[in-house]
């Protein structure tokens, strides 16, 4: 529930995904297609502000790779141009962003992936809360 200082639902940007990502319902979920592990990036559609706090459901999981959802933050206005095919290593090596894996497998069923951005997290120490999405946040 938004409080009075919500800035409202969180959008992922139509223009700064990788090629196989698809965005539907207005911009709040996407999905991507598994038949390549590459070029699967999404931006959200504006800055996240210090101490806001953003919640993510993850609703579906593929086997199909071994790896993790990352997560991260950026100070550099992506270009569509530019977009490189992952973020690890091409986003967490380069000065300006912070990327960090958040393994799911151990996850069952919706899950809710909680961000609460700080200014600590430009240090690389994000502090990642996770719920079963049966739990209230």
């Amino acid at each position: 529930m938004c409080g009075s200082r919500c800035l409202g639902p969180m959008t992922f940007n139509k223009d700064l995904t990788g090629q196989y990502v698809t965005l539907s319902q207005g911009g709040q979920l996407a999905s991507r297609d598994t038949s390549s592990f590459m070029n699967g990036l999404a931006f959200l559609s504006r800055t996240v502000e210090v101490d806001e706090k953003l919640c993510i459901r993850i609703e579906d999981r593929t086997s199909l790779w071994d790896g993790a959802l990352c997560v991260g933050f950026t100070n550099i206005c992506p270009q569509r141009n530019n977009l490189p095919p992952a973020s690890i290593p091409d986003l967490r090596d380069t000065r300006g962003y912070c990327v960090v894996p958040v393994y799911l497998l151990d996850l069952s069923g919706s899950t809710v992936l909680s961000i609460l951005r700080t200014l600590i997290s430009w240090l690389r120490e994000i502090t990642f809360l996770l719920y079963n999405s049966t739990q209230s946040l």
